[in-house]
């Protein structure tokens, strides 16, 4: 019932004679007479105010002389320790004691008898542990019942089988004791209990071995003597003989074990002076004490055989972290200093090679020669640049990602590296990453599939795994033929999203990138393999928005080089100055600079900021059209190396937004051959399956195509389309793209979803509503406040809600009232004040949490790792506004502003208290002392220049210098510290409780809305830093009730949760890497997800043979790419195009073959 606080309060020496010096100091008169108490009295008068409270409920005053000398003045110092008894105070009268019921029968039932009973005891057993000469001050008037009848009851060993020997001495009961067993016990209970202390203590065999041994002797037992010849003809040994074997071979026996090169040199050098029928008696010496050392190494040397590997390596004098290549060396060396030895040698090398796996050295037994060497732990750790193997797996994942990231060319190094960590510690994680395992049959039905990384791609995988569980939009993605937004022209003129028209272009891109996502959805479902991956193409649309695509697209591929023309009397002649290239800046480009192709104006939905003041997140800022913006030659690792580093560059000092025409990207289909069918009908302007017949009807009609036409109809004039782009291009955008920040990549995945489908509504502002925002766009309410008191308010619609954490741990309450709270803003000059309210929470609510900060001190970003406690629900009935901003809820929320507003000052108060800084500066004869600390609070300050000016008194006393007299501080200034550090000590207790009872205020002013549940269903993880890391999340299935870990091609079940939800700042005060999550999903209603959706189809024709794939020389009269034709073991079928979907009978995805 006491913790160690109170026990502290009431036991500890200094603490008791602190509180009575203050007792005494402002109480001298009353407590005149009174003698100081000692722990002893503190425990026993708490007892018997705790005994007495059931019969005498009589108050304590608190001028009682006893009460005050042993829990200090008013019992302010033990307040917390005396409420936690049951205690009440009165002020300035008395303390009440608790109020248990009288009479009450024993044993108790009611709780606060059963408590005060619980603590009376445990004040009994205090004072019993008490020096002896302290509890003479006192009357034990009490006893404690032994527990030992009890403990020997629960343990089953009140009878026994006892030993009819009689007359044991003390020192056969230590004998005893050593073995765990009563002096007492028959022999079959020593057999019993030295065994089980073998088994349990192996390395100390031999001290139980000796004490049996000693047993068996006195008391003359033939079972125990029978016992202690068994085990010593088994090769056990007892402390005697570990003895001397030590001595035989010279060597100190110490509780050090000498190293085992030492020793068996030693015994190598004996044994060559050693005659031959000594020989069994020195290597019996040397097993003696392999067996002591745990050593494999001296005990194969002492066995003389070559059986094992640490045999074979100690007659090599190889250590086992010795590589492949010195083994070979090493034999050559035996077989020179022992010819005679060539066969057991190669026998020892035969041995290693085999339990290594060796193919290196297989081959050489084989050959002669050396196959490829296996890489070394150490070397694998340092390659990857980790100092201490006892680096946590998830580190060590951390680290391979990085490496990978910043050399992709090293891949296949670095996963040898990893492979040979995850061996070397046995990881299951580890060999899990590198494909050597796998857990929770991912293949099956019932476990969902990875996705390949395919360059700086993790937390696109993890947006995908994510976008995946949401049933409506999958459905949606599957669905897409169903829902796909017309291109009529009234329909695109009408498509407004996100506040902002959209153009043709923008919807042509996005169904372009719904049919690549269809795709992977489809893998995701069908694919009979542990981990998909996705296209290059669909990795490019998701994270490169259409405004930024040929941007980037320039900046990949353009150079401020000039081509050379050779020479002219040695001066280099350079061609025509190429395409200027765009200047990457870190201000933002004037407005004047931009032009639209299109009516493409911002519609004013959201407020603007010189109006209302950013409600929205003003962080949005649009990049310039990359036609006209201002170029200048630079160099293309240059501005790699920026782009690379774009989040370590200084905030921006303004934020024009600058709305551009996305120029348009063009779906790029497998090329085709000059003949195909499929070029011909589109070169006749015949509609694509992707542009015009939906995308099951066009996989159905692959088996009724009719043969081609002799010859090509007539050719229509066209406009010539762009050439689609090269995959190294691709590859170069979707490098340059993965630089965005994760939710400027979801904002991107919702608006294409939303752009390429049609709308199923749309509201009077002209706003599209389909399924998607459904989904994930809920409403907010801005409201500001003017000096005047005049209140205006603004709708916005939003999709993620940005917190940030300020504190090193906080509740997600506490982040997201920094989001809704009330604050004070800048507004046409004036100060106003500005809260958000939620008029329509989204179904699904995705909270970002923003990690990176700019530190002014370094000029660099940071990262936040600040922890956020995640609950499994959470309710937002306390964010909801109504139409006319007032009500209840207002009025409670306005309290809690105002009870926030007057913690964040005590908190300041108390800041100011506890860090304070002390500088007392002595003068002693003609010395000056300086005497500095810092980090302490004020009354500890005070009490410490309190104590450095009475030891200049002291000093002062006792030198009787003229000079010193002139230093020596007035009594008055004594007084007048010890009461400020008193008052300080006072003011600080007083903040305590003040801030406590005002934070219980705050957290329990909303806790009875619960109408508006919310349950956690995902978290975004990352770790690294602010430029560069890794990405995974973890998602709930809730059908399931399980945590999965989607960290790319591997899904894992989380077994700890833990590993999710605990505070990583235990991990950052080690000095490690952290991993913080950076989005959390909540979901209204846990049916809107479904973690798992699989129906495998395995492909016909399917084999384990290898495959070779070749084109079909028939030709196909189809559209599309190109079918092609399947050659496995001489056997011919043909297989469909990769990423081809239709849907089976039933409604589910499945192949059209």
């Amino acid at each position: 019932m006491l913790d160690d606080e109170a026990v502290k309060l009431l036991t500890d020496q200094e603490t008791l004679k602190l509180r009575q010096d203050i007792a005494y100091q402002q109480e001298g008169d009353r407590l005149q007479g009174v003698p100081r108490a000692k722990p002893v009295d503190v425990l026993n008068d708490l007892r018997i105010y705790i005994k007495n409270s059931w019969t005498k409920k009589s108050p304590i005053q608190l001028i009682n002389k006893r009460f005050m000398a042993r829990f200090g003045l008013n019992g302010a110092p033990c307040k917390s320790l005396l409420e936690f008894v049951g205690f009440t105070y009165k002020p300035d009268q008395c303390w009440i004691p608790p109020q248990p019921p009288e009479n009450a029968a024993t044993p108790y039932q009611d709780p606060l008898s059963r408590k005060l009973d619980d603590i009376e005891t445990e004040l009994m057993i205090l004072i019993l542990t008490r020096p002896h000469e302290e509890q003479k001050s006192i009357t034990l008037d009490f006893s404690i019942e032994s527990a030992l009848p009890h403990l020997t009851a629960a343990l089953g060993c009140q009878s026994y089988a006892k030993s009819s020997q009689r007359n044991m001495g003390t020192q056969d009961d230590l004998w005893h004791d050593i073995l765990g067993i009563p002096l007492d016990a028959a022999d079959e209970l020593v057999v019993f209990a030295y065994q089980r202390q073998c088994e349990l203590d192996e390395e100390q065999v031999h001290w139980y071995l000796t004490h049996l041994h000693r047993i068996a002797n006195q008391r003359n037992s033939e079972t125990l003597t029978t016992l202690v010849a068994t085990e010593k003809s088994a090769g056990r040994y007892d402390t005697y003989e570990l003895q001397d074997a030590y001595r035989y071979l010279g060597i100190e026996l110490s509780n050090r074990s000498p190293e085992e090169n030492y020793v068996i040199g030693t015994f190598n050098s004996r044994l060559e002076n050693t005659a031959p029928q000594q020989q069994p008696a020195l290597r019996r010496s040397l097993q003696i004490i392999g067996d002591h050392m745990n050593s494999s190494k001296v005990l194969a040397v002492a066995a003389d055989t070559l059986d094992t590997y640490e045999q074979a390596l100690s007659y090599l004098n190889a250590e086992p972290t010795l590589g492949d290549e010195f083994i070979e060396t090493l034999h050559t060396a035996k077989i020179a200093e022992h010819p005679d030895q060539e066969e057991k040698a190669r026998k020892a090398v035969t041995i290693i090679a085999q339990a290594r796996n060796s193919k290196a050295l297989l081959a050489w037994l084989e050959t002669g020669r050396l196959g490829e060497i296996a890489m070394d732990a150490g070397e694998a750790y340092q390659l990857l640049g980790i100092d201490d193997r006892t680096t946590e797996d998830s580190v060590i994942e951390a680290v391979f990602h990085f490496r990978v990231q910043e050399n992709p060319s090293a891949l296949d190094t670095y996963q040898k590296a990893l492979r040979t960590i995850a061996e070397d510690k046995n990881s299951v994680t580890l060999l899990q990453l590198v494909g050597l395992t796998q857990t929770g049959a991912p293949a099956s039905a019932e476990w969902p599939v990875g996705l390949h990384n395919i360059g700086n791609t993790c937390y696109l995988n993890s947006l995908l795994q994510f976008f995946f569980t949401v049933s409506g939009l999958r459905n949606t993605v599957l669905d897409f033929e169903d829902v796909k937004m017309d291109l009529s022209d009234e329909s695109v003129h009408r498509k407004q999203i996100s506040a902002r028209k959209v153009n043709l272009k923008e919807i042509q891109r996005s169904q372009n990138f719904v049919h690549e996502l269809r795709k992977l959805f489809g893998d995701m479902i069908q694919s009979p393999e542990a981990s998909v991956t996705p296209d290059l193409q669909l990795a490019r649309l998701a994270l490169v928005s259409s405004k930024n695509e040929d941007v980037i697209r320039r900046k990949s591929t353009l150079s401020g080089k000039r081509p050379t023309l050779g020479e002219l009397n040695g001066i280099a002649v350079q061609g025509p100055v190429g395409p200027p290239e765009n200047q990457l800046s870190h201000e933002p480009i004037p407005e004047s600079t931009a032009e639209v192709d299109e009516p493409h104006t911002q519609i004013q939905q959201s407020q603007p900021e010189e109006q209302f003041g950013a409600l929205d997140d003003p962080s949005k800022v649009l990049s310039g059209s990359a036609e006209d913006a201002t170029m200048a030659d630079v160099d293309v690792q240059e501005q790699q190396h920026i782009l690379n580093n774009k989040e370590n560059l200084p905030p921006q000092k303004s934020a024009t937004t600058v709305e551009t025409q996305p120029i348009l990207s063009q779906d790029v289909g497998m090329p085709l051959r000059e003949s195909s069918p499929a070029r011909i009908n589109s070169q006749a302007g015949e509609s694509s399956p992707s542009a015009s017949a939906p995308h099951h009807e066009y996989l159905e009609s692959k088996e009724h195509v009719s043969n081609p036409p002799n010859r090509p109809p007539p050719v229509p004039p066209r406009p010539k389309l762009p050439p689609a782009p090269d995959p190294e291009s691709l590859k170069r955008e979707v490098e340059l793209g993965a630089q965005h920040d994760v939710s400027e990549v979801i904002e991107n995945f919702l608006f294409q979803l939303s752009c390429a489908i049609k709308p199923t509504s749309i509201d009077q502002d002209g706003e599209q509503s389909d399924q998607i925002r459904q989904l994930f766009w809920g409403r907010q309410r801005g409201t500001i406040i003017s000096p005047d008191g005049e209140s205006r308010h603004m709708d916005f619609i939003f999709s993620d809600t940005k917190v940030v954490p300020v504190s090193e741990s906080q509740d997600i309450y506490s982040v997201l009232d920094g989001a809704f709270d009330i604050e004070t803003i800048e507004l046409d000059a004036k100060a106003q004040q500005r809260y958000t309210s939620l008029v329509q929470a989204p179904p699904i609510l995705q909270v970002n949490i923003q990690r990176a900060q700019w530190d002014r001190g370094k000029g660099d970003r940071v990262k936040n790792n600040n922890h956020v406690t995640l609950p499994e629900t959470i309710y937002l009935d306390r964010y909801l506004g109504d139409e006319a901003g007032q009500g209840e809820l207002l009025d409670r929320r306005k309290q809690s502003w105002e009870w926030k507003q007057e913690l964040r000052q005590l908190e300041s108060r108390r800041r100011e208290l506890n860090r304070v800084q002390v500088c007392a500066l002595i003068m002693i004869l003609t010395v000056q002392l300086m005497i500095f600390q810092s980090g302490i609070d004020a009354p500890t300050a005070l009490r410490t220049a309190l104590s450095l000016m009475e030891s200049v008194r002291e000093d002062d006393a006792t030198t009787k210098n003229e000079v010193s007299d002139a230093f020596q501080p007035p009594v008055s200034t004594l007084k007048t510290l010890g009461t400020l550090a008193d008052q300080a000590q006072n003011e600080l207790n007083e903040l305590d409780v003040q801030i406590r009872d005002i934070s219980t205020n705050i957290d329990s002013q909303f806790t009875d809305l619960r109408q508006h549940p919310y349950r956690i269903h995902s978290l975004y993880f990352h770790r690294g830093r602010t430029s560069s890391g890794h990405y995974w999340i973890y998602i709930r299935d809730f059908e399931k009730d399980v945590w999965r870990k989607y960290n790319d091609n591997y899904v894992t079940q989380v077994e700890d949760l833990a590993e999710i939800f605990s505070d990583p700042r235990p991990r950052l005060s080690r000095g490690e890497d952290p991993a913080n999550p950076y989005i959390v999903v909540y979901v209204r209603d846990p049916g809107l997800v479904k973690s798992v959706c699989r129906e495998i189809k395995e492909p016909v024709g399917r084999q384990s043979e290898d495959v070779v794939m070749a084109d079909d020389p028939v030709k196909n009269n189809s559209e599309g790419p190109s079918i092609q034709h399947l050659s496995i073991a001489g056997v011919s079928s043909t297989a469909p195009p990769s990423g081809e979907w239709g849907y089976s009978e039933a409604g589910h995805p499945g192949v059209r073959w």
